[in-house]
C-alpha cells in the first residue's frame, strides 16, 4: 500500500481516530452490559463488593472514555509522542478482563455468557488501540522523515 506522504501534511489520520472511537464504543457496550444488570443493587456487602468497588470501576470507565477520545484527537494529527498512550490503554483493557467482570462472574452476579461478551468487547477495544498506535507511529515517522527533506524556508 503506497501512502502519499505529501497529502499527510494536510490530511488528518482518520484511521487512528476511527480505531480509537471503536475502542471507546466497545468500552461503552461492555460498561452498559455490566451496569444494566438488575442484580447490581445486591452487590454491597457480598465478598468484597461494595459501593467503593463499583464506584472505582465506574470512574475508571469514564476516564477511559474521555482519554480514548482525547488520544484519538491527538493521533489524528500524527503526534508521535501520543503513540504510546493507546498501548498503555490497551494493556489496561486487557487487565480489566481479569478484574471487575471476572469477580462478578465468579460470585454469580453475571452469567458466563455475559462475561464472554464483556471479554470480547475489552479485547476488541485493546486490539483497536494497539492498531491505532502502530498506525500512528508508522505514519508519523514517515511524515517526520519527509518533512526533514522538504525545504520550507521562504524564498
Amino acid at each position: 500500500m503506497k501512502i502519499n506522504v505529501e497529502r499527510m501534511r494536510y490530511k488528518n489520520d482518520s484511521l487512528s481516530f476511527t480505531l480509537c472511537m471503536l475502542a471507546l464504543i466497545a468500552d461503552v457496550v461492555q460498561f452498559t452490559l455490566i451496569y444494566s444488570n438488575s442484580v447490581l443493587s445486591s452487590l454491597t456487602g457480598v465478598a468484597g463488593f461494595n459501593y467503593y468497588t463499583i464506584g472505582i470501576d465506574i470512574i475508571v470507565n469514564i476516564l477511559f472514555m474521555l482519554f480514548a477520545f482525547y488520544v484519538g484527537e491527538e493521533l489524528k494529527t500524527y503526534h508521535i509522542k501520543w503513540a504510546i498512550a493507546p498501548i498503555i490503554m490497551g494493556v489496561l483493557q486487557i487487565y480489566r478482563i481479569f478484574d471487575f467482570p471476572k469477580s462478578m462472574m465468579k460470585f454469580g452476579f453475571i452469567t458466563e455468557k455475559l462475561y464472554r461478551v464483556c471479554v470480547i468487547c475489552l479485547v476488541f477495544s485493546a486490539v483497536c488501540l494497539f492498531i491505532a498506535s502502530v498506525n500512528t507511529f508508522i505514519k508519523s515517522t514517515m511524515l517526520n522523515r519527509y518533512l526533514k527533506t522538504v525545504d520550507t524556508s521562504p524564498k
